[in-house]
Order: C-alpha cells, then sequence, then structure tokens
C-alpha cells in the first residue's frame, strides 16, 4: 500500500474511528485501526467487535493495500506532523512507513487478514437504528420522534 493525503483531513479521521476502538481489549488487533486504500479513498475502521466506525478520507493511492495499525501510536505520530501531506507506506513485512516533510517514522502493523470486518448494513437496516440523547429524547434520522 502507498498513498498520500492531507495530515490534517487524516487526524480528524483517526480521532473519529479511534472511538470505537477499547484500549482496554487483551486482543491487540483490535487495539488498530485497518487502513484499506482504494480508488482514491482511504478507509479507516475501529471496530471493538461491539462498536464499529468506518470513515472515508481523500488519498492519492499509489497502490493499493490494506494493513492493521496502533490506533494511539499511529494517531500520536499523525496529529504532530506538520500541517503538510502525509505519505504512508507499507512492504511485504507488514512495516509502515510514514513521511511527512523532514519527519520519518517507521512502525510495526498487523496484517488486515485477522482483522474482523464489520456487519453489512443496508438501507432498511439504517431506519431502524435509532440514538437516545442525554436529553432522553429518541431521534430516528435525525428528527424528533418522542420522549421517554
Amino acid at each position: 500500500m502507498k498513498i498520500i493525503c492531507n495530515q490534517k483531513f487524516l487526524a480528524h479521521k483517526i480521532g473519529i474511528s479511534q472511538k470505537a476502538i477499547n484500549g482496554k481489549t487483551n486482543l491487540d488487533l483490535l487495539k488498530g485501526i485497518l487502513l484499506s486504500a482504494k480508488n482514491e479513498q482511504l478507509k479507516l475502521t475501529g471496530y471493538d467487535l461491539e462498536i464499529g466506525i468506518e470513515t472515508y478520507t481523500q488519498a492519492e493511492v499509489i497502490e493499493e493495500g490494506e494493513i492493521v495499525v496502533n490506533a494511539r501510536l499511529f494517531g500520536d505520530i499523525i496529529r504532530k506532523l506538520p500541517d503538510s501531506f502525509v505519505e504512508i507506506e507499507t512492504d511485504t513485512e507488514n512495516n509502515i512507513y510514514i513521511n511527512c516533510l523532514n519527519s520519518r517514522f517507521k512502525i510495526k502493523g498487523d496484517s488486515a487478514k485477522e482483522y474482523p470486518r464489520l456487519p453489512e448494513v443496508n438501507e432498511e437496516d439504517l431506519n431502524s437504528i435509532c440514538y437516545i440523547s442525554r436529553s432522553n429524547k429518541t431521534y430516528i434520522d435525525g428528527r424528533t420522534s418522542r420522549n421517554n
């Protein structure tokens, strides 16, 4: 995998996908974010087998691929980089190379083959998903439907 993307956009999307990761899990793979580069997009997936978040950012995809990277380490590195373009490249041994201006990092990743996939959700299922806010109002499709 080899991509180039904007540091600010990537840092923002990492923050979103990290919300689904439970740092107390015993499975190291679940402490990671699945990076998938395809069709000029980078998909970031965080999943702890209960909550899953999938988010996308634009990227120049030079070589398609997937890898799992430790969410905390990756997020810390990307957030501290200068506001510029970040190049991320992987090799066959799951090493991840991160380059941005004068900053260069090499970290170890994991194979994406073992990372659990999010369940498929169709549009009919989305209509039945509700969210209960702190004010105990139930929101369906962004509209208030009833008070609990």
